[in-house]
């Protein structure tokens, strides 16, 4: 774009333009005032983006989800019975990985 600069033709400004001039000009202002003044290719824009936005993935908040899968977790390990030792299966579990291993 030229800047500080007319981008109009300079036969369509000032008093002596033609009437072919000024009826293009006032056709130009009937087509964009129709189209209420909205630049078209940021409307072409914004169309392409809702198009694109639509074929996402909707997934939901992922701090919402990690409390729903802690708490999910912690629900279970409610559940399990706990076993002659005092501790249910899961607790087992984790005590058995923090074992060093030998070989």
């Amino acid at each position: 774009p030229l800047y500080g600069r007319a981008t109009r033709p300079q036969d369509t400004m000032g008093c002596g333009s033609s009437k072919s001039a000024s009826k293009k000009e006032a056709a130009a202002y009937q087509a964009r005032k129709k189209n209420g003044f909205k630049d078209p290719g940021l409307e072409q824009h914004r169309k392409n983006c809702v198009a694109q936005k639509k074929k996402l993935k909707h997934v939901e908040d992922p701090a919402k989800n990690r409390k729903k899968k802690i708490a999910k977790i912690q629900k279970n390990n409610k559940k399990k019975a706990k076993g002659a030792a005092g501790v249910n299966e899961n607790e087992l579990k984790n005590a058995r990985k923090k074992l060093k291993k030998r070989r």
